[in-house]
C-alpha cells in the first residue's frame, strides 16, 4: 500500500469510528462524551504528554519562548494589539483600549484580594496614590516615603541624562529652535 492510500484509509477509518463513537485511538473502546478517544487512551496520552514535557522542559520553553518574541514582535511592529491581535494598539501603546482595560481591571481584582485599595479610591479618600497605605502629604498625590523614592528617582535619571554621549538630537532640535527664534527678531 503506497503512502497515499495508507492517508486516505487512516483518515476514512478515523471519520467512521468517529462517526459510530468508537475510540479513534485504540478500536476496541466507546468513546466517552464528547471525546473522539476512550478514557484509557486518554489517560494514557496524558501521561505520556506530561512525561514527555518533563523530560523535554528545557527545549520545550525555549521553542515556545521564542516564538512568543517572534509573534510579539511581529504585532508591535504592526501596530496591533499584542495581548489579543484583534484591534489596533493604541497610540504609544502596544496594547488596544479593551486590553488597557481588561489588564487594569485584572490589577485592580488582585489588589482587592490582597486587600489594598484601588488607587483612584486611595487618592479619593487621601491616600498616596502609590502605595495606597499612608495618608499623602498636603497639596500632593503621594506620602513622603513615595515622594522621596521618587525624587532621587528623577535625580538619577537628570544625571544619566547629563552623562550621555549621544545627545544629536536634543542639540540638533536646540540649535533648530535658536536659529528659527533669530530669523523672527528684527535686527
Amino acid at each position: 500500500m503506497d503512502k497515499e492510500k495508507k492517508n486516505t484509509y487512516d483518515r476514512n477509518l478515523y471519520a467512521w469510528r468517529k462517526a459510530n463513537h468508537i475510540c479513534v485511538r485504540c478500536g476496541r473502546r466507546k468513546a466517552e462524551g464528547r471525546y473522539t478517544a476512550c478514557l484509557m487512551c486518554r489517560s494514557y496520552n496524558s501521561e505520556h504528554c506530561r512525561k514527555y514535557q518533563e523530560k523535554h522542559k528545557e527545549y520545550l520553553y525555549c521553542r515556545n519562548n521564542k516564538n512568543r518574541k517572534a509573534r510579539y514582535n511581529a504585532k508591535k511592529a504592526a501596530g496591533i494589539c499584542v495581548r489579543c491581535g484583534k484591534r489596533k494598539a493604541e497610540s504609544g501603546r502596544v496594547h488596544c483600549t479593551y486590553c488597557l482595560a481588561g489588564n487594569r481591571r485584572q490589577r485592580e481584582n488582585a489588589r482587592r484580594k490582597k486587600g489594598i485599595i484601588s488607587h483612584q479610591m486611595a487618592f479619593e479618600l487621601g491616600y498616596c496614590y502609590w502605595c495606597c497605605k499612608r495618608k499623602a502629604m498636603p497639596g500632593k498625590k503621594v506620602c513622603k516615603e513615595c515622594h522621596d523614592k521618587s525624587v532621587i528617582t528623577m535625580q538619577k535619571a537628570r544625571k544619566k541624562k547629563k552623562q550621555m554621549p549621544d545627545q544629536y538630537f536634543r542639540l540638533a532640535t536646540n540649535n533648530f529652535w535658536r536659529e528659527e527664534q533669530a530669523k523672527k527678531k528684527p535686527v
